[in-house]
């Protein structure tokens, strides 16, 4: 099937439901071998005030990837009360356009606009059983943590752990 040119621009408000929508598609199929059968699933509703509430945040960075349906998104945020340091976060891509370099695309302007706004470094937090992430980040020359391993889904969830990319090291 043969799809129309991606586009990367900044989010809108009138984005946030086919962003959670995207989230909710790629979350579920990312996700469903790693937290147990019978985990609660993440709601529409829940994910689209998410989404609102960065769209609605002045000092976040939403990038939409569109053709020109939403197909993809990341968001940056400033890590309170830390100067030099933002947050990568909700970077996700629609499964059925996965393969496509829709999320490096996204990434590589993620980052690209933390360097523009002065970030010395940028953090992430991805499922430590999320291999495909883990290897695309790892790939642009992010950096583990150490001691960044945590739990954030309860004790018996699966855990994440935190990257970090360094300026000067591995911009794109």
């Amino acid at each position: 099937m043969e799809h129309a040119a991606v586009t990367i621009r900044p989010g809108e408000p009138g984005d946030a439901a086919a962003l959670a929508g995207v989230q909710r598609a790629a979350a579920l199929v990312a996700f469903g071998s790693i937290f147990p059968p019978d985990a609660p699933k993440p709601t529409l509703r829940s994910l689209q005030d998410g989404w609102e509430e960065v769209l609605a945040d002045p000092a976040a960075r939403v990038l939409v990837a569109a053709d020109p349906t939403v197909i993809g998104a990341a968001a940056l945020r400033p890590e309170g009360g830390r100067e030099g340091r933002w947050l990568l976060g909700r970077l996700y891509v629609r499964p059925d356009r996965w393969g496509q370099g829709i999320g490096g695309r996204l990434h590589d302007a993620a980052v690209a606009a933390a360097a523009a706004e002065g970030a010395a470094t940028v953090r992430l937090t991805v499922l430590e059983a999320n291999s495909a992430a883990r290897r695309m980040y790892e790939r642009r020359g992010w950096r583990l943590v150490p001691g960044g391993r945590h739990r954030p889904h309860g004790p018996q969830g699966p855990p994440e752990v935190q990257y970090e990319l360094a300026s000067g090291s591995e911009w794109r």
